[in-house]
């Protein structure tokens, strides 16, 4: 018998599985021991395949951010139940520098760029409150990072106006925009 048999049984066939871990546990504990030439066969490859996983990304990120409201990492959500005003979608925008989040509701997904509206004009008021005393200050966006949505394609060409420059992150990627991503997690 093969080890991919054990690991690997055809449906329906319960005690292979328990075969196999109480084989896996007797065998790596050295009370049998095999000869080098068949040790090379004891592979399975739809375990190697299921075990497999990603290289981690670095802990250490460098910040682009030097001050607030100047990177925002957004990410769009799905309410699973509708609410009472008819909200299905909410959208975070997450600032890099302050870890603040703003998260709006929308009704349907094509709302992105006037939530884009909402969030420019709330960052405005924030960063004049904050800088009352510096008489010299940016109070634009400049960078926007987002998955690849569809929704967003259309606003990435919108705000090149403001000087707001758009990034996407490489595709199965969520990692890039992990802020984002974490605000979702919590949020659901």
């Amino acid at each position: 018998m093969k080890v991919a048999d054990m690991c690997c049984p055809p449906p329906g066939v319960e005690e292979w599985i328990s075969t196999f871990y109480v084989a896996s546990i007797y065998f790596d504990s050295g009370a049998v021991s095999f000869p080098k030439s068949q040790i090379n066969d004891l592979f399975c490859e739809s375990c190697a395949f299921a075990k497999a996983t990603r290289l981690p990304f670095s802990k250490a990120i460098p910040m682009m951010a030097t001050r607030p409201g100047e990177v925002f990492h957004t990410d769009i959500g799905v309410i699973p139940i509708v609410s009472f005003r008819g909200y299905r979608y909410f959208i975070d925008f997450v600032d890099e520098y302050t870890r603040y989040v703003f998260t709006f509701l929308m009704r349907k997904c094509d709302e992105v760029y006037h939530v884009y509206e909402d969030l420019r004009r709330k960052v405005r008021d924030k960063i004049k409150y904050i800088y009352t005393v510096v008489s010299e200050y940016d109070d634009e966006i400049k960078r926007v990072q987002s998955d690849n949505d569809k929704e967003y394609e259309k606003l990435a060409r919108i705000i090149v106006k403001y000087g707001t420059r758009f990034r996407f992150t490489q595709v199965y990627t969520p990692q890039q925009t992990g802020m984002a991503e974490r605000r979702i997690c919590m949020v659901m």
